[in-house]
């Protein structure tokens, strides 16, 4: 296995697992709204969800923070700011969801994780160009000499 596909294997592990914490979000939020009764347990149970949820957005903030910016996007790719913004909308949402919890949230965090995904592995990595060089040709080159080449009685000397 060469280390560009296993660089690609690590990657794409990492979004597998965002979208399984986002899965757990979607169920605490299920059962956060089908939760509704006053009983005690019926609290407990609520309060349950609340922390799971919340348990899970952070291990996904953890996830974006240790795996993108700081390991996976580096100042000299040509998509730099672009992925930098992708993290941020990202960790937007999080703090969105932890704080006012809704589907509409969840699924507008799905689709920028999506859009997230497509940048990382769809755009090509590119180095920023280097400074340019003044050409070759724009200097003349010398014309190199002249050389004949004549047979004489010295076998074949060189004459210039």
């Amino acid at each position: 296995m060469s280390i560009g596909s296993l660089g690609y294997s690590l990657e794409n592990q990492t979004f597998f697992s965002i979208e399984e914490k986002l899965g757990t979000v979607e169920k605490a939020l299920k059962k956060m709204q089908d939760n509704e009764q006053n009983s005690l347990e019926a609290k407990n149970q609520f309060v349950f969800w609340v922390s799971t949820k919340n348990e899970a957005l952070q291990e996904i903030s953890e996830i974006l923070v240790g795996s993108f910016l700081l390991q996976n996007i580096g100042k000299e790719d040509a998509n730099y700011e672009a992925k930098l913004q992708g993290v941020h909308h990202l960790l937007q949402w999080v703090q969105i969801l932890q704080e006012s919890p809704s589907w509409e949230a969840l699924r507008s965090m799905k689709s920028e994780l999506s859009q997230f995904r497509a940048m990382m592995f769809l755009m090509p990595y590119k180095k920023k160009p280097r400074e340019e060089k003044p050409s070759r040709f724009l200097y003349p080159r010398k014309k190199p000499k002249n050389y004949s080449f004549k047979a004489s009685s010295s076998r074949g000397a060189y004459r210039g």
